[in-house]
């Protein structure tokens, strides 16, 4: 079972446009279905519009008796169709939504049957709408990150009546709303939104809610088994809400009180038990005596109940007056929920709760095969717009084509006989490779027939009574599979060929085409003629080859010659060890040679020293040993690392970062120029990093007189991501680089990053995620599951990486050694304590100032948090912090070209590597990492902070 996580994050809410006063609804879009033509504002000051301009077909109904204005009209969907859709939008790339339709069905159809039908987001399903009262509003919401300009909300047909929409809703949700990371691959749908000790029956929403949430009232929610004698308070004081989630003020100026036995209730959740998201919102609303306490404790009849026991003190922990956020990531949930808040032996008062929501974890479902799609397009602009609404094959396929079950789908069959089609058949038709029917036929179709050899699945073929003209395809007479070639009444030439016209089993209908012959004499007389075009073919082609080996072998000879006489000089070198050019692994003991890949170039030690000025310039040193500065003889910058003699790291750390780059090559890798194997010295010689390390600028040497803006290292850690990524995903087994951090991330000229040191790397084994290995890496950025377990996974250079973000953020050390005993001397404690207070700014650099936008901020500081997570399972791949990264850049640049740039972009010629250091392994404390009690305010670190 996926295990639950607490989330505390405290955030700063960012409002939706540039200003939000009080009745603006920025981004809203209100869709009263079936309405009339002219919008309206109703009783809470939200603009509604009518559905025409969002739908193609469907006709419109009066609902009687319905209370409000927004209920008295419905778009309702009779006929044959299978798949009736609205395109919802204009929606912002990447910005989260939250989406409601709402149902209220009236029987305004008298039919005897109520309606059952379904309902879809994009290509995934979303919820199926059975009425059961025709006087009930059903209500159905979903939020999800927008991957395109719209969302495509789609009604099927069910059991029984025609599908049918009362309203359709959008409301944008600010940056850190529901923030959970597996948003990208899933939605949420709403479960339960329950307001408790509410002073109503009455839903709360816009706008009390500024993101017009409707907070259902728990007078009306059907909880079942309440505690006795639980009561309600309130207050009209206001309340501080600097959670993620932002339940509005008056949701939280409302609390249910417990009786002597607490608190507790039963939920029934239907299409239960499943994955879901959940949060409850706690405050305290009364101000307390100096005797009096409110401490509590949370039971629950889930599974996993790691935090069951864990005390809560509002006064203490969060303060009087303000929101609290705990809440589940991703837990599975029964369909019967028990839970309780029990009083802890220290309090005086009962326990307290003001709010809640669930919401289901929904798979997103790949759409159709993309190669798939774009074939179709040419076919869906000659086609009613309604006919071709969402996707090709999901939920449902339009009504002319059939799919079939791989993933993602493929079209199998498309049947648009006698469809008034023009224009000539899409040539990518030819790829859609699951195709087994394809019937064009009787359509106004010019032009030749394309390349169908790849449809190795197809059956039949009709393109009869068509203006088809060229000649018969002989790619037709590969298909082992074809049944049926109905041709008929059109312009063809050539001829049939006589593998179709001799194999049994294919009914091939050809009259009508003048110059088409499809008889078995016209085909072998066809065959003859390119049997001898063939031969001659194959003359002139043995002379062209015979040509090309023998210049092949000239040069052959030529080169060996010279390779010859360049091991010969080679031999005769002075150097104690010679390279053996043996093996593609890296070295796994200090006995292996060096096994250099392309690239990877023998320097001479005269040749280094002269380049380095006899080594008279010491641009830095680290754990392998010095580095100088030098410039070769054509003008290349460098910079030489020398293993020192008094080095931990020997030559295992040599021969690993040598075998590894002369390998690996990416922009975002530094690069190796080659290496010195001479008498007992070992040199690395790698391009010169003019700006020196990220830790230089951040809070070394440089961090006065050369700082870097906001922007600048946002660029330089989606540089340095690019580069482990690359590492992770890009190589095949994945290296593992353990030991990442600031002072191995170098800089260039232009501003660009780039990965460094390689001595402790590992390559894991081709499909084996993890590394069984001794602890390696550098204190403060260490792993802390790596370091218990010792198996080493990619998630390990997430963790380091995670604090690397934080170094950013702040300006500050992994570890400050002048105060180790204090648990915010480690980077990561102190970050998660600065939040669960809420105090986001006081972990940003001061020398930052204002060059930051609070929203990027935020997103950047959830990314960091959650990639120094506890458990590895639970951090970001580095792909997703790519993607994180991009997308931050962006809301600090909207127009910034970089920061939706292709990996395959240019970028700036970069030249050489400055000093990096590397440590040896070395022990790492982790007790300020673990829990020390099971009180809330002790166990912070087992929490995911929100």
């Amino acid at each position: 079972m996926t295990k639950m996580k607490i989330s505390l994050t405290v955030g700063l809410f960012i409002l939706f446009h540039a200003t939000l006063t009080a009745d603006a609804q920025p981004g809203f879009v209100s869709i009263d279905c079936g309405g009339a033509e002219a919008g309206y504002t109703d009783e809470a000051g939200i603009d509604w519009v009518p559905d025409g301009d969002y739908v193609y077909n469907g006709t419109v109904a009066n609902v009687s008796g319905a209370a409000s204005r927004t209920f008295q009209t419905l778009r309702y969907f009779p006929g044959g169709q299978e798949k009736f859709c609205y395109g919802l939008g204009p929606l912002d790339v990447s910005s989260r939504y939250l989406v409601r339709a709402s149902f209220l069905y009236g029987s305004y159809d008298a039919a005897t049957a109520f309606p059952s039908f379904r309902l879809s987001l994009d290509t995934s399903p979303w919820a199926t709408i059975t009425i059961v009262d025709a006087s009930t509003v059903y209500t159905e919401e979903f939020i999800a990150v927008a991957t395109g300009t719209n969302f495509t909300v789609c009604l099927y047909r069910g059991t029984t009546g025609n599908p049918f929409i009362s309203t359709l809703e959008l409301r944008p949700l600010a940056a850190a709303m529901y923030s959970v990371p597996y948003l990208d691959i899933s939605f949420l749908r709403r479960t339960v939104r329950i307001n408790f000790g509410a002073l109503s029956d009455q839903p709360l929403r816009f706008p009390d809610d500024p993101t017009d949430r409707i907070w259902v009232s728990d007078r009306v929610y059907p909880l079942q088994d309440p505690a006795p004698q639980t009561t309600n308070i309130s207050t009209t004081r206001d309340i501080i809400v600097n959670t993620t989630d932002r339940p509005p003020v008056k949701v939280m100026q409302t609390a249910v009180v417990g009786g002597p036995t607490g608190l507790s209730y039963r939920l029934n959740l239907a299409d239960y038990p499943a994955s879901c998201y959940a949060v409850i919102y706690f405050a305290e609303i009364q101000e307390l005596g100096a005797n009096q306490s409110r401490a509590f404790f949370f039971r629950t009849n889930i599974e996993d109940q790691r935090f069951d026991g864990v005390v809560l003190n509002l006064a203490r922990d969060v303060g009087v007056f303000e929101a609290f956020e705990p809440g589940y990531y991703n837990a599975t949930l029964p369909n019967l929920v028990t839970f309780q808040l029990l009083e802890d032996n220290s309090s005086t008062l009962p326990p307290l709760m003001n709010a809640m929501e669930i919401y289901q974890i929904m798979p997103i479902v790949p759409g159709t095969f993309p190669d798939d799609v774009t074939a179709l397009s040419t076919f869906k602009l000659q086609l009613p717009p309604e006919e071709v609404v969402g996707d090709p094959c999901l939920p449902e396929p339009w009504d002319f084509l059939t799919c079939n079950s791989e993933s993602p789908p493929r079209v199998s069959s498309i049947k648009l006989s006698s469809r008034n089609l023009t224009g000539s058949i899409p040539a990518n038709v030819g790829g859609m490779t699951g195709l087994v029917d394809l019937w064009l036929d009787n359509n106004q179709l010019t032009g030749s027939i394309p390349d169908f050899g790849q449809l190795t699945r197809l059956q039949t073929l009709h393109l009869q009574n068509n203006q088809l003209s060229g000649e018969f395809p002989s790619s037709l007479g590969g298909l082992q599979s074809l049944t049926e070639i109905f041709v008929e009444n059109n312009s063809l030439s050539g001829t049939v060929p006589a593998s179709l016209l001799e194999k049994g089993g294919v009914l091939i209908r050809a009259d009508g085409n003048l110059n088409l012959c499809a008889s078995l004499s016209c085909a072998e007389s066809s065959d003859k003629d390119l049997n001898l075009a063939a031969m001659v073919g194959g003359i002139v082609g043995g002379v062209v080859v015979l040509a090309f080996a023998l210049l092949a072998f000239f040069f052959w000879r030529k080169l060996r010659k010279r390779t010859t006489k360049d091991r010969h000089e080679a031999s005769r070198l002075p150097f104690q060890e010679q390279p053996s050019f043996v093996s593609s692994e890296l070295v796994s003991s200090t006995d292996n040679p060096v096994h250099p890949g392309e690239g990877a170039r023998l320097f001479h030690l005269a040749e280094l020293q002269e380049a380095t000025e006899n080594f008279s310039r010491e641009i830095g040193s680290g754990g392998f040993g010095p580095v100088y500065y030098g410039r070769l003889g054509d003008g290349e910058e460098i910079a030489v690392k020398v293993l020192s003699a008094s080095s931990n790291q020997g030559a295992r750390e040599f021969y690993n970062e040598v075998n590894l780059l002369s390998r690996v090559h990416h922009r975002n890798l530094v690069i190796l120029f080659g290496y010195c194997l001479d008498l007992k010295e070992r040199m690395l010689i790698y391009e010169y990093m003019h700006k020196g390390s990220l830790r230089d600028h951040i809070y070394g040497p440089l961090s006065k007189e050369e700082p870097f803006d906001w922007i600048t290292r946002l660029n330089i850690a989606l540089d340095a991501a690019k580069g482990l990524e690359y590492l992770h995903s890009g190589c095949c087994p994945s290296i593992i680089h353990r030991d990442v951090k600031s002072s191995n991330i170098l800089i260039n000229e232009s501003l660009s990053a780039k990965v460094a040191d390689f001595g402790l790397s590992k390559l894991t084994s081709e499909g084996v995620t993890a590394v069984s290995t001794v602890v390696r890496g550098t204190v403060g950025y260490l792993d802390p599951e790596y370091y218990i377990s010792q198996q080493l996974t990619t998630k390990s250079d997430v963790f380091s990486f995670g604090v690397v973000l934080l170094e950013l953020i702040s300006g500050r050390e992994p570890i400050l050694v002048s105060n180790r005993s204090d648990p915010d001397s480690n980077i990561v404690n102190w970050a998660r304590n600065l939040l669960q207070r809420g105090n986001v700014q006081s972990m940003v650099d001061p020398t930052l100032e204002s060059s930051y936008r609070m929203d990027s901020m935020w997103k950047l500081v959830e990314l960091a948090i959650s990639s120094v997570d506890q458990q590895g399972k639970n951090r970001p791949t580095m792909n997703q912090i790519v993607l994180e990264l991009t997308e931050i850049i962006r809301m600090e640049r909207p127009n910034n070209t970089f920061a939706s740039a292709s990996i395959t972009d240019s970028f700036p010629t970069l030249s050489s590597a400055r000093s990096t250091s590397m440590s040896p392994s070395m022990d790492y404390d982790t007790s300020s990492e673990i829990p020390a009690s099971g009180r809330l305010s002790e166990s912070f670190d087992s929490l995911t902070v929100r």
